[in-house]
């Protein structure tokens, strides 16, 4: 039986703008977590996931590499619109 695999793009670059927060959405703790480590995680532990990209701002983009470094496969820097950000991971 074939199994079919894929890879995730993770688009994360917002600044948390609607959420009133003053930084980007993503690094919100929601149960003592970040909130994009459970996109991260559960993609890490779907075996069909293949790859993992994540894209975040360029503010975000230090802070990110670092700490979610065994997590994604690639990490890339996000652009001026959220299509340019799609843009940037789909590169790979």
């Amino acid at each position: 039986m074939n199994t079919m695999t894929y890879s995730a793009l993770i688009v994360a670059g917002g600044k948390g703008s609607r959420a009133n927060l003053g930084y980007n959405k993503v690094f919100k703790l929601i149960g003592g977590r970040p909130l994009i480590e459970y996109a991260l995680k559960a993609f890490r532990k779907d075996s069909a996931c293949t790859q993992i990209i994540l894209v975040v701002g360029e503010a975000d983009f230090d802070e990110a590499k670092a700490r979610f470094s065994e997590l994604y496969d690639i990490v890339e820097k996000g652009g001026k619109t959220r299509s340019e950000s799609v843009y940037n991971g789909l590169k790979h």
